[in-house]
This record gives structure tokens, sequence and C-alpha cells, in this order.
């Protein structure tokens, strides 16, 4: 599988970021010794601003692991920098500076209709909505399902939709008691778990 590299850096940054990288991956497909500025022996080439690799086995530890499910993004913490690498809809590899996180990294991604907090929950992070005020209007319900661990294809937090309707579709309440009587409503109600279950979701308003 090909990948492009982006550095975030200056040329001359990329270059030395790309030694990095062949001391670090030693025997992988990523290595390679530069010869040039432009020719690698592993097979990494140089195309404008971008330098490109085929990546089929990497033997250096992972520090960090996030995916939606569409998109996965491995971690490698090198000497003075950062590696991730990004599989799915997009395949690359980005090169940033020493401390940068996972989170980090996400943060560039395009949210699309949500937003961060059901963003970074579909990659796994514990984030809280941003909760009401009784005197809010146009409201929203966060719903955190909770399933046993391990489960497959289990639902991260979200915000409640629209009966049949797509994510990105939620249901708007015009107050906070008008929520809250929802969620006493529902809660009422005898729940029947999905397979993986282990209970009731949790129910939050949200702005």
């Amino acid at each position: 599988m090909e990948y492009e590299i982006n550095t975030h850096f200056a040329p001359t940054v990329k270059f030395v970021a790309t030694l990095h990288l062949a001391r670090n991956f030693a025997g992988t497909a990523l290595a390679g010794t530069p010869e040039t500025d432009e020719d690698y022996a592993s097979g990494c080439m140089v195309e404008g601003n971008a330098v490109k690799a085929d990546l089929d086995d990497l033997s250096a530890e992972e520090t960090d692991t996030a995916s939606n499910g569409n998109t996965s993004v491995r971690q490698y913490t090198l000497q003075d920098c950062e590696v991730f690498f990004e599989e799915g809809e997009n395949h690359s590899v980005s090169i940033l500076p020493r401390g940068t996180h996972m989170r980090d990294y996400l943060m560039d991604f395009d949210f699309g209709y949500l937003d961060a907090a059901e963003f970074f929950a579909g990659y796994g992070y514990d984030d809280e909505a941003d909760l009401a005020d009784e005197a809010d209007t146009d409201v929203r319900i966060w719903v955190r399902p909770h399933y046993y661990v391990g489960q497959c294809n289990a639902p991260s937090a979200h915000y409640l939709c629209n009966e049949d309707s797509w994510w990105g579709d939620y249901r708007i309440f015009a107050t906070h008691a008008e929520a809250q009587s929802w969620i006493d409503d529902i809660c009422s109600e005898i729940y029947c778990t999905s397979n993986g279950e282990a209970g009731r979701p949790d129910y939050q308003i949200a702005r």
C-alpha cells in the first residue's frame, strides 16, 4: 500500500524526519537509507512536497491507536517526532513534532455534521457533550450507551436523532423541561437490551 508522507515541516526538516524513519524502522519497507535528496534505497521517493513509500510491514511498537470503524490511525513515537499512519478513506503518513498526541492529530479531521463530542466519542474517547442549563432553549439529548467490553459494532455516545432518520438529523426540544419530560417518560418504560448491551443508556440534556 502506498502512503503519502506529510510532515508539516519545512523541506529540510522533512529530510531529517525521513532519516529518523530510516533509523527507527530499520528492516521495514518504510526505512531506507537516503542516498540523495530525492532517492532512497528502499524505494522511498520524493515527489514535490511528499515522500512516498510502500509500507507492508512495521516492526516498531505502536504508541497509540484510534478507529471509528471507517478510519484507523496508528501512532509511533520516534526519537524526535511522532508518526501517524492513517488508513481508511485516506492512506497517509504524517510526521509531527515529538509530543503530539493522537487527539491532536484527530483534531485536524473534518468533523462533517458532527460536533467535537460526537466525533471523538466515535473514536473511543469518553467525551462529554456541552450540557444545557435549565434556561436554554432548542436543546438536544446526549445518549451514552452501555455495552460490554469487546462488543463488535457497539454504538458510541451520540445525540438523539429523529425517529427513522440518519445521524445528523438531531431531535431538537424547545425547552430543557420538554427534554427532561422525554427522558422521564423513556426511563419509566421497560427497556429491552440489545445483543451485548449491559443496560439502559444514560441520557443528558445538551446544547
